[in-house]
Parts: C-alpha cells; sequence; structure tokens
C-alpha cells in the first residue's frame, strides 16, 4: 500500500462502496423495468411512439355514359405557419407567393402572419390544382413534379371529394359530407357501394418526430368502392339544366324541372331542377334546391294527362278519332259545376278535342267511357305509383281509390285534376304513347364496376303493354297536330316533326285553387315518327300572363331539341369528315348512334 492510498483509504472506500451501491441500485432497477414491468413500459413505448388512425378506402368515382368524370377523389390541402419564435420561416417567400397563387393583397397575409397566435392558417381547403405554385417547382425530376421545400411552411393534406361540374345534375349525382357519408342522389342511394372498405392503419414517430405509416405486416388492405355510371349524356345535361334555367330568370319563377328519356330503352338522357346548387359549396345553399324535383315535387298535370283519357276512349272499342262531340261554345255545367276551355269551341272530334285541349270535349269523354275506366288505365300508366327510379326521395303521386271517387271525379281527372304526378311519371307515360305502347321502367345507373369487373348491369324491362300499336299510332299522330296547328304550336320546329301537349294547371294552395299561381308543362316527343327522346318540363308559378304552358314550358323543350338536332349534325358531320369514304363503317356508326340514343 502506498503511502498515498493509506492517506485517502477511508474516502476510497466510500466512493468505491458508493459505486457499488449505485451499480446494485441501477441494476435493480432495470431488472424491476425490464423484467417485472416489461409489458406495461413496452405499452407506454408504444402508445407513445404509435397512433391508430380509422382510415377509409379510396371512394368510387360516378361517371356519365361516355365516361366522364362527374365525381372525383381530389387531395385540398391547408397551409399554415407556426409564430412561436423558436421556429424560423420565410417570410418574405410565403408573403409573396401565397399572394401571387391567390390573387390577394400582400397584406392580407402580412396581417395574418403578424397575429399574436402560436399558429396560422394562410389558406385552406385548397384542390391541388389551385395550389401547384406552392407545392411543388417548376420542373420535372424523374417524370414527376419535384415537391417544392418553403422553411417554416406546415402544408396538411386530405383525401375528399370533388364535383367538377358543379351545379349540374346537382340533385342526381348528390354529395357526400364531413363524415364521408353520401348525402342526396346517387351518393346518398349507392353509398355502401361507393365508399369501400374502412379499417384502421398504424403510424409510428420516426426521429424527425412525425409519423410515417407503419411497416406492420398486419396493416388491412383496403378495396376501394365500386364505380357507377349512369345513362345520363352530360351534354344533354347540360342543354337541359340551361333552358331551365333561362326560363326561370326570365318568366321569374319559383322553379323548374324537367327530364329527356330514351322511350324505347327507359334510360334517363338527362334530368334536371333548379335552381340548382354548387357540390363543391353544398352548405352554402338553401335545403330546397337540393331536391330532386323531376320525381319528388308531385302536382296536378293538367292538360299532358288527357293522353291517357284519349286512349281509354280508343282502346274501349266504342270510339274513334272520328267521333265528335258538342263543346258547348267554352262553357258547360255539369253536376253543378262549371266547366270552361280556354277558348270557345262548338262541335269537336276526338282527334280535335285534343289539338284544341278542350276540357268539355274531355269531360263527355269520360262520361261517355265511364269514370273507372279512366281510373284503370290511370293505374296501367303507371300514376299513383313509383316508378323505383334508382334515385331517393321519389314520390308516388296521388290517385285516390275509386271507392273514394265522387260524381265529378271521372270528368276532373280526365282533364287532369284531383290527381297529381311527377315530372317523371308523366315522361314514362309519353315513352308508352312514343314506342309502340310499352310502359318500361326507367333507369339512370347504366352499370357498376368493381376493379374492371361488372357487378351490376342495367337493361330495358318492359313492365306491360298498356296500348295497341294502333293507338299508339293515332295518338302520336294527335300530338303532331297539336304542335303543328294546335295548342302547344310554339313547340314547333320547322322542317322536323315534333308532337306534344301542354298543361296549364292551378297550383291547390291553401285549400283552393289559385288564379294567379300555375304549373305551366309541356310532354315532347321527338321525331314523331320514329322517336328517340321524350322530353317532358314543368315550371312552377311563372309570371302571370305567360303562364300558360305553351307560352313558357313549350318553349323549352323546342329549345332543347332544336340544341340536340344541332349536337347530332355537328357529330355526324365529324364523323363524315373523318371516315370520308369508309361507307362501311358511315351506315355502321349512324346505326350504332341511333341504337345508343
Amino acid at each position: 500500500m502506498t503511502r498515498l492510498y493509506i492517506e485517502h483509504r477511508k474516502r476510497i472506500g466510500v466512493v468505491v462502496t458508493c459505486l457499488v451501491l449505485s451499480w446494485v441500485l441501477l441494476s435493480g432497477r432495470l431488472f424491476y423495468i425490464q423484467i417485472v414491468r416489461n409489458e406495461e413500459m413496452e405499452n407506454n413505448v408504444k402508445t407513445k411512439s404509435t397512433i391508430t388512425k380509422s382510415v377509409s378506402a379510396e371512394r368510387g368515382k360516378i361517371f356519365d355514359r361516355s365516361g366522364v368524370e362527374l365525381s372525383q377523389n381530389t387531395t385540398y390541402y391547408t397551409f399554415g405557419v407556426s409564430l412561436n419564435s423558436k421556429y424560423i420561416y420565410d417570410r418574405e417567400l410565403i408573403v409573396d407567393l401565397f399572394s401571387e397563387t391567390f390573387n390577394k393583397e400582400k397584406s392580407y397575409y402580412e396581417n395574418k402572419l403578424n397575429s399574436r397566435l402560436n399558429y396560422v392558417v394562410l389558406e385552406k381547403n385548397i384542390i391541388e390544382t389551385d395550389c401547384y405554385p406552392i407545392l411543388f417547382e417548376d420542373y420535372y425530376l424523374n417524370n414527376k413534379w419535384k415537391k417544392k421545400k418553403i422553411t417554416g411552411l406546415t402544408v396538411e393534406s386530405e383525401l375528399r371529394r370533388y364535383y367538377p361540374y358543379r351545379d349540374l345534375a346537382a340533385q342526381v349525382i348528390g354529395y357526400v359530407n364531413t363524415n364521408n357519408k353520401g348525402v342526396v342522389g346517387i351518393e346518398k342511394q349507392f353509398d355502401t357501394v361507393l365508399k369501400g372498405d374502412t379499417g384502421k392503419k398504424t403510424y409510428n414517430r420516426n426521429g424527425k418526430n412525425t409519423f410515417i405509416t407503419s411497416s406492420d405486416k398486419t396493416q388491412p388492405i383496403l378495396n376501394n368502392g365500386a364505380d357507377i355510371q349512369l345513362t345520363l349524356d352530360i351534354v344533354m345535361q347540360s342543354i337541359l339544366q340551361d333552358e331551365l334555367e333561362k326560363t326561370v330568370t326570365k318568366r321569374k319563377a319559383k322553379s323548374a324541372n324537367g327530364i329527356i328519356l330514351n322511350p324505347f330503352s327507359g334510360e334517363i338522357l338527362a334530368i334536371a331542377s333548379v335552381p340548382s346548387f354548387d357540390l363543391n359549396e353544398y352548405w352554402a345553399y338553401p335545403v330546397q334546391n337540393h331536391h330532386n324535383l323531376a320525381i319528388s315535387f308531385p302536382y296536378e298535370p293538367g292538360s299532358t294527362f288527357k293522353i291517357v283519357t284519349i286512349s281509354a276512349a280508343l282502346e274501349s272499342g266504342g270510339l274513334t278519332l272520328d267521333t265528335s262531340y258538342n263543346c258547348e261554345n267554352g262553357s258547360y255545367k255539369l253536376f253543378n259545376h262549371i266547366i270552361n276551355d280556354h277558348e270557345p269551341n262548338g262541335t269537336l272530334t276526338i282527334s280535335e278535342i285534343l289539338k284544341h285541349s278542350s276540357n268539355i270535349g274531355m269531360a263527355k269523354i269520360a262520361e261517355d267511357i265511364g269514370a273507372q275506366l279512366i281510373f284503370q288505365y290511370a293505374k296501367i300508366f303507371g300514376f299513383g305509383s313509383q316508378t323505383h327510379i334508382q334515385l331517393p326521395n321519389e314520390s308516388e303521386g296521388t290517385l285516390r281509390n275509386f271507392r273514394e271517387w265522387e260524381n265529378l271525379s271521372g270528368p276532373e281527372i280526365a282533364i287532369g285534376q284531383e290527381i297529381s304526378t311527377t315530372t317523371l311519371q308523366t315522361a314514362v307515360a309519353y315513352c308508352a304513347i312514343a314506342n309502340g305502347g310499352f310502359l318500361l321502367k326507367p333507369y339512370i345507373i347504366n352499370q357498376i364496376n368493381r376493379s374492371g369487373d361488372v357487378i351490376q348491369l342495367s337493361e330495358t324491362k318492359n313492365i306491360r303493354r298498356v296500348i295497341s300499336q294502333e293507338t299508339s299510332n293515332e295518338i302520336l299522330l294527335m300530338l303532331e297536330n297539336t304542335v303543328n296547328s294546335g295548342t302547344g304550336n310554339k313547340a314547333e320546329i320547322p322542317g322536323y316533326r315534333v308532337g306534344g301537349k301542354t298543361g296549364t294547371a292551378q297550383k291547390f294552395v291553401e285549400g283552393q285553387y289559385s288564379q294567379k299561381e300555375f304549373i305551366s308543362s309541356f310532354a315532347g316527343i321527338f321525331p314523331i315518327d320514329n322517336p328517340d327522346y321524350v322530353c317532358v318540363v314543368s315550371v312552377d308559378s311563372p309570371q302571370y300572363g305567360f303562364h300558360w304552358g305553351n307560352e313558357t314550358a313549350a318553349p323549352i323543350v323546342r329549345r332543347v331539341f332544336e340544341r340536340i338536332i344541332n349536337l347530332e349534325k355537328n357529330l355526324q358531320h365529324s364523323t363524315n369528315q373523318l371516315y370520308a369514304g369508309n361507307s362501311k363503317f358511315d351506315n355502321r356508326f349512324s346505326s350504332n348512334l341511333r341504337e345508343t340514343k
């Protein structure tokens, strides 16, 4: 032993003892943590270093008949800056870049960055295409845009629904709410089909204190939602909706709705309600704008219903087109009730009664064939029942049980009163006139497919024959005469054969028929000799004086048909130019075009 050790032996002993005790205590502590409390500590570490979130697979898309996307899944971005003194951010670059990208004054962002808050949001819920200058450099790297790095700028992203056509066919397409649940239209009706799988995903905290997707093999494999292709033609939809909007504005109407159907297949080519709403900002519009009026708003059809009465009369076998009735010069008393015509008429044949839309003539026809036959034909044409279109909130309209009818019910319903219908129901009835007498089930879903496999395919469904081919042909000619020289002359298109029927019905307001509010409607068929389209529109409460069906509704259908004619001319011209000289292709193209309508 050295003298130095002897002098400090006690101190050295104390230090060694302390070290040994510390090692023992530390070993004991490690044993306690790693062995005794191993499971508890492991769970604590996992809790602090991992998070679990509910996730959903990508929602299926909605397309029109040609494959045009009507709904998309788009990334929305929110940009912010932490103003805490320990964080550095490029103030000048951020202000300049945001001002230029979003076309706002620099002072707008300067004021935000002068806030006393620890964190400020500069812009939120911006779709990717609107913020490219902030997200990416202006050059490619490995065939991808190079991401831009801006010091201090935080970027949060979220995959959400986006509707590129905004208010077009809004009530048909529908939207999803903040919980990604379908509301209104196809989004609601087929929510479970569109939304795909849901599950939970684990994220791990990395060395930079950010969460990244865990490599855990137990992560769920989620199947995306199915895609839905509609029968809608987005071009025809835009035409119909545009014409309805123009009329509502011009005639100061409350609303309007319309539908275009293929009468031989039952496909809905367009269906619109105005005023509409922006699907991307649905919360900013009145709830009533979300309603699909073409299927959910029942109204007394007025004279458009008269084809049912005529059908019953001709099918009864006792009456012909030449059967005539005295129309009493415009006023007729029946069961102490006065029935009036829009204009005075003397003796008219059945064909002329429809052409001039004589209420008196129709009432007398109803007396001859009997109220029960009117009821039967209203039922077989589908009135008083839902069409079961693949959309939510369809109304069945009103057709009272025959036991509840009164003495005047037969004549009244014969002229389109005491009964309520939707625009879709009326359109389906006119399809039966146009296609030779068959009532078809209308449909708006063309097909549903998942990962390229078709899981549902719609096809034409013939419900029943309602009238004979002969009666169908006779009524088509009567409807053409109604347009050419009768009450529907403002639907006439020179050089083309159009048929149709006007309707002008008083609204039932507060227990009585209004003298100022009417439903103006028109049902059109084009071309009358080989029908491709049935178009029915109704306008709620147009300006009085223009409330007649021929003044407000008929011109809408005429303009819709004119624009469709121009579309087909341009399409045929483009095809002829592209395939000039190939007569075999030209003939096949013309045939296919007709078959797909």
